[in-house]
């Protein structure tokens, strides 16, 4: 049974498309709408009086359970038939496989983290100079797990010893598909503070969670049975029914020239919320000495083939027609120190707020970002710890009504790297493509 899991929760993570915070979408003063996703209150930010948000797309990967040897994004995107898994027990070198996938074997707990989104339609409005006001969709889609015990390792679990004991850490994992149809409010209540929100109605199109809450081992006994020394349980749940829905708040404040010389500081809470799934749920509880057919498992392709599979195996089950996932709950803080008329320093800290082990996890971040600003050019150059300890360098661009950029520019270039994830993301909006001077003409503004 777990050869299976593993295999499962593999392969839903790998095809699902948490998270770097895009920068180039999320900074400065000419993101309007895609800038609430950091804090709702940046809408007031916007020096423009409108904007329709047309398409755009981000997708973020990063996991530590394995990796591509010699490749980047950009190359691997053309070679996926060429990546072939290296097995150190077999008399293939290494160096002989064009692109050999290479899965972590030292004992420790590892990660997978992913994300995805459509970004638009949407527009933002100004009224009475003094409330921002815009409506948006996107389609997200999020899958991770942190702490994945090495017992899970693949090489442990698709070449199981004999009388090998493994324990099972408690851990847990979840992946959501939705739409989000946000409403956005910003006011700038006076010239020193601004306040923002965002209420957002999520319609649930896919989720999945598989959850342990605590350790226990198990064996592998030979002839084809697992057996489970200690007593435990887990839970598992499904649905795709297009029929799930729930509620997300985000909001924030903004203070502006905070310490002097216009720098700014701002505080957000984002995605809090939660998404009842109409879809299968069991929580699954089984006694010392439980044995299991491993080849019982090893063919099973289906949701509905494995739940057929589990109630034959285990006696004590407890089902549900319903759960409830919660959304990817963090806070964060940001701070604005401006250089020049032009050039301005931004930093940012996003931490997890987990409240359930059925929950998707918004991955922590601290960013600073160097950014050059004009009404129809930017240029982005973030530097990111992504979850406190991993540091990468990105960068992005504005030219009027696209941006395109990355949080992991090296990920994406190159061949001679051990490419784990990468980050990408571009977006195309218009807006006014006029400035007002201080006798109040409007004139043609590029630069």
């Amino acid at each position: 049974m777990f050869k299976y899991l593993v295999v499962l929760f593999i392969s839903f993570t790998t095809i699902s498309a948490h998270t770097q915070e895009a920068s180039g979408l999320s900074l400065g003063n000419y993101n309007g709408l895609l800038s609430t996703k950091l804090n709702p209150a940046f809408i007031n930010k916007s020096q423009n009086k409108w904007e329709v948000q047309l398409i755009g797309a981000h997708l973020f990967f990063e996991n530590n359970y394995g990796y591509v040897d010699n490749t980047s994004f950009t190359n691997l995107i053309g070679r996926t038939d060429e990546v072939e898994i290296y097995q150190p027990e077999t008399d293939v070198p290494l160096q002989d496989l064009p692109l050999p996938l290479i899965f972590n074997e030292a004992p420790r707990n590892s990660f997978v983290d992913l994300k995805g989104e459509i970004l638009g339609p949407g527009i933002m409005i100004t009224l009475r100079d003094k409330y921002k006001v815009g409506v948006s969709y996107k389609l997200r889609g999020m899958a991770g797990a942190q702490n994945i015990s090495s017992s899970l390792n693949y090489h442990n679990v698709s070449n199981l010893q004999v009388d090998s004991v493994f324990q099972l850490k408690a851990f847990d994992a979840s992946a959501a598909l939705w739409s989000e149809y946000a409403v956005h409010l910003g006011i700038q209540q006076n010239k020193n503070l601004s306040i923002g929100a965002t209420l957002k109605y999520l319609r649930s199109h896919l989720s999945s969670v598989f959850s342990t809450n605590v350790d226990f081992d198990y064996r592998y006994q030979g002839s084809d049975l697992i057996e489970g020394i200690s007593g435990s349980n887990f839970q598992i749940g499904y649905n795709e029914n297009n029929n799930g829905w729930g509620l997300a708040l985000d909001a924030g404040f903004l203070l502006h020239n905070f310490d002097g010389n216009g720098s700014e500081f701002g505080f957000s809470i984002l995605d809090l919320g939660w998404m009842r799934n109409n879809g299968s749920y069991y929580n699954i509880s089984f006694q010392d000495a439980t044995q299991l057919s491993v080849s019982n498992y090893e063919n099973i392709d289906t949701y509905e083939a494995l739940i057929t599979q589990l109630e034959n195996d285990f006696i004590d089950i407890e089902s549900s027609d319903s759960y409830t996932i919660l959304a990817p709950t963090a806070f964060s803080l940001q701070y604005k120190r401006k250089i020049t008329k032009y050039i301005s320093a931004e930093a940012f800290v996003v931490q997890n707020l987990k409240w359930s082990n059925k929950q998707l996890r918004r991955s922590n971040s601290f960013n600073v970002t160097g950014l050059y600003e004009r009404k129809h050019f930017s240029a982005f150059l973030p530097i990111a710890l992504y979850d406190f300890n991993d540091l990468r360098v990105g960068a992005a661009l504005r030219f009027a009504f696209l941006t395109i950029g990355s949080d992991n520019l090296i990920s994406l270039v190159g061949s001679s790297q051990q490419f784990r994830g990468s980050d990408v993301y571009v977006n195309i909006k218009i807006y006014p493509f006029a400035k007002k001077q201080d006798s109040g003409k409007e004139v043609e503004c590029y630069f």
